[in-house]
């Protein structure tokens, strides 16, 4: 168990890895913002942000998760256990909401031939095929 942090030290602590975890949420929209295609689509817009968030909110689940022997010595705990739960569910709700985002949008379009259905990434070629 590590050991408890008071005063300054923990408030220090504190700021400094909410900060950090505050900078991890906004590289997504400057991401997207400074990729050129952020104004093409909205849906292609909004299916690259629900994708970036929902990493980054796994990810901020896993370090909470895995490192919460020591962030218990900072944070309280059940205050750590909200927070790590909540991050877990909305970034699983996200990571979904991508999925149906990539289905709504047509990146995989399925085609039906005679006798079988295809599911390719990218439009059939016209010839043999059809």
């Amino acid at each position: 168990m590590a050991k408890k942090l008071d005063g300054a030290t923990r408030f220090a602590a504190q700021a400094s890895l909410t900060l950090l975890a505050l900078g991890a949420l906004a590289v997504p929209p400057a991401a997207v913002a400074s990729s050129g295609t952020a104004g093409i689509d909205a849906t292609w817009t909004a299916l690259r942000i629900m994708g970036l968030y929902a990493l980054t909110l796994l990810f901020l689940n896993v370090a909470t998760g895995s490192f919460r022997p020591l962030l218990n010595g900072v944070f309280k705990p059940k205050l750590l256990f909200r927070l790590h739960n909540s991050t877990g569910l909305v970034g699983f709700s996200m990571a979904v909401a991508h999925m149906i985002l990539v289905i709504a949008f047509g990146i995989g379009r399925v085609s039906a031939s005679s006798d079988r259905l295809r599911f390719t990434s990218s439009p059939p070629p016209p010839w043999p095929f059809c």
